[in-house]
């Protein structure tokens, strides 16, 4: 893909984004002027030949981040396994355009929003600025970190999030070791994906998707406890939770 296209797609998803939390959020809107002082501009017109041709990639980008899916980006029940977030610090891996990563700070968490690329964290941040107000902003960090490992120091965060990344960590079990050194005792790791049976098409392909029983054999390989695979409660993804030990 590239980087105009990328740049097209990362900018729809913020907007997106920023609608949903602006959905979440009950703040009072101000109110309106109802003799605005209105000026005549000149319409810029913006012809075809700048636009780029939408791919069928495209096509599934849009509907993957359709406000209307959001049910099934993170659903409630992510939420209710979490329980009260209040004074907690999140790491939230792979978290792209913060989608998961905003709604914990509305539930009064503070939270360290992980990705890659470095343009991914530069919206997020950007977004912080937009839509969240001082206190908020100092619960919100966003970081670059290498695919290899999460970029987060010693028994700083009380819990793990990784929804929808777990199939691109490379090698899990040195990751999910690593990561427990991250993880105060006693933290939780959440991972959530889909399900390897037939999906529809806005779902990621087969390729890109991996057996619970898989995540859960090298959780244990990697020194978690406490490793329960919910399976049944979603009918797209699986939910695993597992703890790091005392």
């Amino acid at each position: 893909m590239n980087a105009a296209r990328k740049n097209h797609l990362l900018i729809l998803g913020f907007s997106i984004c920023l609608c949903l939390l602006f959905a979440c959020q009950e703040k009072e809107k101000p109110s309106v002027d109802e003799n605005p002082i209105t000026t005549t501009k000149e319409v810029v017109d913006v012809t075809d030949e700048v636009q780029l041709p939408i791919t069928d990639s495209d096509k599934a980008d849009s509907e993957r981040n359709d406000p209307q899916n959001a049910s099934w980006k993170i659903p409630p029940i992510v939420f209710e396994k979490m329980g009260d977030l209040e004074g907690q610090t999140v790491a939230d891996i792979g978290a792209g355009v913060g989608y998961l990563s905003f709604l914990m700070i509305l539930r009064k968490a503070s939270v360290i929003a992980i990705d890659t690329d470095p343009m991914t964290v530069a919206n997020m941040n950007l977004v912080a600025i937009s839509i969240l107000d001082p206190k908020e902003q100092q619960r919100f960090e966003a970081r670059v970190t290498p695919e290899d490992k999460a970029n987060l120091q010693e028994n700083e965060v009380d819990r793990v999030m990784i929804m929808h990344v777990v199939t691109f960590l490379g090698n899990r079990q040195k990751y999910f070791k690593d990561l427990r050194q991250s993880l105060k005792p006693g933290g939780e790791l959440m991972i959530m994906d889909f399900k390897m049976k037939k999906l529809d098409p806005i779902f990621p392909e087969k390729k890109f998707r991996i057996y619970p029983d898989i995540i859960e054999e090298d959780l244990y390989k990697a020194g978690y406890e406490n490793i329960v695979v919910d399976d049944t409660s979603l009918d797209a993804q699986y939910i695993i939770t597992a703890t790091n030990p005392f």
